[in-house]
């Protein structure tokens, strides 16, 4: 139901509904996290954090179908085979990704025991909520990515560039933000989440949030290459993703257990991310040298502030490194105010105000 909202180019009410449910799991995450002990519980936490999105997406789009379509619908054997031709790469990709996130799991408790899968599945729990970031950034930029590729006149290549490059340092910047804060604060949020339990998660869990960098560009550059119909190249990184996994794995995991997990994990993401940037490279190029840079700049100071105020509050240090850091957007000037007003009515698009 999303994909049909996506091809409407009506990317504001699925946005808003994957941000609900990601929130909804967030928090059953962090405050309720013995639900999750147990995993026929954790799933059905899963599936009802999911389920009044989809009932709402349900009913919307239903209600836009309606409006939209004059004929009726019929299916026909070319209409299905037209369907299995191009939609083979992204079933491909979809297993390959399956078995990049689930390999190293099945490594560990091979190697080790489930108190190891638990130490390292507790990191990663935590951590794949906030994957949604990099959807909603792509998702909204989706359907002028999808026109560009339609349309290819000068015009809307500069557009195309344009919006890439924001996009991106939206991205770099966000992420940088949110791995920073993680690193800085991983201890406390496992005291909180996990009170006590799963003490072995711990450098997983800041490995996994270093690599959260990567992997935020990697999951915007799956959704322009699923906006432009480039699945093709989605399905490389998959494959380039699970064999980094499927060969790491062996390797480092007999040795050191849930950290091993995660390295291999993220030495497969920023694999994947060397391919998508060089794969890109070739449609749209923008410079990187400058927001690489402002982003280090804001990193640096985040945690600076962090370690100097150490003594404080948490709350309070954090509140005062992330204001810092976030003030450092505008006086670096990361983004130009043509960029900024384009957020804005990206923002207003996606509420529904306008169109």
């Amino acid at each position: 139901f999303e994909a049909y909202h996506r091809s409407q180019s009506r990317m504001g009410f699925p946005t808003l509904m994957m941000a609900v449910d990601s929130v909804v799991l967030l928090l059953f995450v962090l405050l309720q996290p013995e639900l999750f002990h147990d995993p026929v519980t954790a799933m059905l936490v899963y599936t009802g954090s999911n389920t009044f999105g989809a009932v709402l997406l349900l009913i919307g789009t239903m209600r836009h179908m309606r409006r939209v379509n004059t004929s009726r619908v019929r299916i026909s054997r070319k209409a299905v085979r037209e369907l299995l031709v191009e939609s083979w790469p992204l079933a491909l990709f979809l297993l390959l990704n399956a078995l990049h996130m689930s390999i190293d799991t099945i490594y560990l408790k091979l190697f080790h025991g489930e108190v190891a899968v638990g130490n390292f599945n507790a990191a990663l729990r935590i951590m794949t909520p906030l994957g949604v970031y990099a959807t909603i950034i792509a998702i909204s930029m989706a359907p002028y990515f999808a026109r560009a590729s339609v349309d290819l006149n000068d015009e809307q290549r500069a557009r195309t560039k344009r919006l890439f490059s924001l996009s991106i340092k939206t991205l770099l910047v966000g992420a940088v933000l949110l791995a920073v804060l993680g690193v800085m604060n991983t201890r406390l949020v496992l005291d909180i989440a996990l009170q006590g339990k799963f003490t072995g998660a711990y450098i997983p869990m800041v490995l996994l949030f270093i690599a959260f960098i990567p992997k935020t560009v990697n999951v915007f550059l799956v959704e322009v290459n699923n906006a432009r119909g480039q699945l093709a190249r989605n399905t490389r990184l998959a494959a380039i993703m699970a064999v980094v996994s499927v060969v790491l794995g062996p390797l480092l995991i007999p040795s050191h257990a849930a950290t091993g997990a995660a390295i291999a994990r993220s030495l497969a993401v920023v694999a994947g991310l060397v391919y998508t940037t060089l794969s890109i490279r070739s449609d749209i190029r923008i410079p990187m040298t400058g927001i690489l840079l402002k982003c280090a700049g804001i990193l640096v100071t985040f945690v600076a502030l962090r370690w100097a105020l150490d003594g404080l509050h948490p709350i309070l240090s954090n509140l005062v490194a992330f204001t810092v850091a976030a003030a450092e957007i505008f006086a670096f000037r990361v983004f130009s105010a043509s960029e900024m007003q384009q957020w804005k009515l990206q923002f207003a698009s996606m509420l529904g105000r306008a169109s």
